[in-house]
Formats: C-alpha cells, structure tokens, sequence
C-alpha cells in the first residue's frame, strides 16, 4: 500500500526539503549546468564485444539482431548512476527535465543517422508500469520525439508470454537471461516501419535489447538500433 502514495509523499518531501545539485551540492538544483557539461559522454562501442565502432554500429562479425547502440553516457560515472536511481526507484519526477538538457547536449555532438525513426519504448513489465506510477522508457522516447522529430511508437512491441526452459539445457546465465527475454516480447499491428529506435535507460547485458529487436526483425523491420541513456561500459 506504501507504494501506492509513494509519489505523493515524495511531492511533498520536495515541497519541503530544496534540491541539492547531485555534483556539488549547489542549493536549488538537481544537477547545476558546470556539472552537467562535466558528464563525459559514453564512447561509441559495438553492443556485442564493445569494441570501439562508429556510431556503436555492431561489429560485422557478430550475429545480432541490434544493428547497433547509442549511449549517452557510461552507468559507471556516479551522477548518471544517481540520477536514474532517484527518477526509478525514488519518484524524482524533476530529473526528466536535466534529461533533456543532457539528450540535447549529446544529440548536438552525436546525431542520429538522417532516417526517419520510428521510436519504441523498450516495454515495462506490468508489474513494474503499476509500482512506478509511469514508464521511463516511454519518458525518454517522448523526450528524443521532442528533440528529433520522429514518431513515438506505443504500440507495435508488448510483453508477450514467458519461455520457460530448463537449466540444464542453457550454457551460461547470460544466454539463459537472453533466450527467456526473446519471449517477452511480441509484435502487433499491421504498419511495421523500416528503421526502429529502441529507447532504453540502462543497456547492461544486452539481452533485453536483443530479445525486443529479434522479435521486430522476424516481423519484418529492416534496421533495429537502440538508444539509451546509460550503458555499464
């Protein structure tokens, strides 16, 4: 029942306590402009063996249904690592306008291929949709729609159902987490679009965008990049 008012009791912690900026605790602000431009951005990497690429194209070597990866900025430098964890866990709604600054700020040194985008929110779980009270993925395409231009797609990609599959019949924890994520994914609707951008916070194994863009290429999507606000390396 606590999560249900969760947020409100956050609105009203704020109401009373200031912001402190998360670099250098300036009074007033969440995160101080000098601060914000001290985020280095996330070098461009293949999302398979995150070795150097351009644009974070993956390798030609790698069989992989992502054709590559933005990321803005690397899950290991605090401040970005704080961030998302007041905005998901703590209900710290005010951070999605120091996103916009930072998307902004990116998208001026790192623009997208010249397509036109069709940009999908990585789903939430149900589950998680209902605890948080709003769905962070869909946040940051609604953001990057602001930005870019391109149209946000709610529609086409939905949970799907649960693969279950033995333990012993899976190699490694990493390729257990990707062959049950392939089936969390489907694709409805008639209109599929060329050129995909999966919108993501986090991109840490891989393997949630590798299910999502499996699932759209096998309905006929020619290109699945993605994008996301942090990557943990």
């Amino acid at each position: 029942m606590f999560k249900m008012f969760k947020p409100t009791i956050q609105w009203i912690l704020q109401a009373v306590f200031p912001f402190f900026c998360i670099g250098c605790e300036k009074e007033g602000v969440l995160l101080c402009e000098p601060c914000l431009k001290a985020i280095p951005f996330a070098k461009a990497r293949c999302p398979v063996c995150r070795a150097p690429s351009a644009f974070g194209r993956t390798c030609a070597a790698h069989r992989s249904s992502l054709d590559g990866c933005i990321a803005v900025a690397s899950y290991a430098h605090p401040w970005v690592r704080d961030m998302i964890r007041l905005w998901k866990f703590e209900y710290v709604r005010e951070i999605e306008t120091v996103l916009v600054r930072l998307l902004l700020r990116h998208l001026q040194d790192a623009a997208l291929p010249s397509v036109a985008w069709s940009l999908i929110p990585v789903p939430l779980h149900p589950k998680r949709l209902n605890e948080r009270g709003f769905s962070q993925t869909r946040v940051l395409s609604d953001i990057l729609s602001e930005i870019t231009g391109d149209t946000v797609e709610t529609q086409l990609l939905s949970h799907g159902w649960r693969l279950r599959r033995r333990q012993a019949d899976i190699a490694s924890e990493a390729k257990r987490r990707t062959q049950k994520l392939h089936a969390y994914f489907r694709v409805k609707g008639d209109g599929i679009p060329t050129h995909v951008l999966l919108v993501d916070d986090v991109y840490t194994t891989g393997a949630t965008m590798e299910g999502a863009a499996r699932v759209l290429k096998q309905a006929g999507v020619k290109y699945v990049w993605g994008f996301v606000l942090a990557r943990n390396k």
